[in-house]
């Protein structure tokens, strides 16, 4: 899968995936603990030392920062939990080790022995999304959804994604199985049998799939004609392309529990 010669693992990554030494290895992960933007700037107004207490914390989060209210919980787990691993990998074999997510045994075994990982098994990885044995639901409403919903179920059983796609007046199988449901909604200009479609539609999947509806546009114009209690019944979810859509709906699944990761290590 990763035999691509235009994809290869960055300087960065190799020095984590091949360390030379111990101490190489724990720069590189502290380099990449603060990489995301954000992270990075965190660590600069705390001027690399201790967090503030919490109540300041999610003010300073949300103020300079600029992170939602309700994501500040997460923001700080993800963040002090990189530093703790770090911090555990650069302190010394005999000395307290702090590794709040464990890892498997071979995988900690290389890192306390410093044995390098060759590039080929980092980059033969197997990971596939996998649904809680259920299904992703589209329901086609234009020949162009589906003409969209088409390219979007490829992409996903390349991924080891379960997918049916239906029309708005079909039967579907199984409806206990699916996790979630997917409209691709028209965006080209308003079309009232098209519109009645649609909110039939999102009925339709609502019964399904009740709090686990996805309507998708290309842009929000339709939300000047559609009806805002249809659109209450589902979360919106726009794209530029199948590409960005696909990633969307990944992200979305994924926070939603409707999706989990699984990664062989070998």
């Amino acid at each position: 899968r990763y035999r691509d010669d235009t994809i290869s693992l960055t300087d960065l990554g190799i020095s984590i995936s091949m360390p030379k030494s111990k101490q190489e290895l724990t720069e590189s992960l502290l380099k990449a603990a603060h990489l995301p933007e954000k992270f990075g700037k965190l660590n600069q107004l705390i001027n690399e030392g201790e967090l503030p207490k919490p109540e300041f914390l999610t003010n300073l989060l949300v103020r300079d920062l600029g992170i939602a209210i309700e994501q500040t919980d997460e923001f700080t787990r993800i963040f002090t939990e990189n530093l703790s691993y770090v911090k555990g990998i650069g302190r010394e074999e005999n000395g307290p080790r702090i590794l709040t997510t464990p890892l498997p045994d071979k995988i900690v075994q290389n890192i306390v022995e410093n044995k390098p990982v060759s590039i080929d098994s980092v980059m033969k990885r197997p990971s596939s999304l996998v649904g809680k044995e259920g299904y992703l639901l589209f329901i086609d409403t234009t020949e162009t959804a589906k003409n969209i919903t088409s390219a979007v179920i490829s992409q996903f059983r390349t991924l080891g994604i379960p997918t049916k796609s239906i029309g708005p007046y079909d039967d579907v199988d199984e409806p206990e199985k699916a996790v979630a449901t997917v409209l691709v909604l028209n965006a080209s200009g308003f079309s009232e049998e098209i519109q009645f479609t649609e909110i039939f539609a999102v009925g339709v999947a609502n019964g399904i799939t009740p709090g686990n509806v996805i309507l998708v546009s290309e842009s929000i114009e339709f939300q000047k004609y559609f009806p805002a209690s249809a659109l209450k019944q589902g979360q919106l979810i726009t794209y530029q392309d199948v590409n960005s859509l696909v990633m969307g709906l990944l992200m979305h699944l994924t926070a939603k529990g409707c999706l989990s990761m699984k990664i062989s290590i070998p």
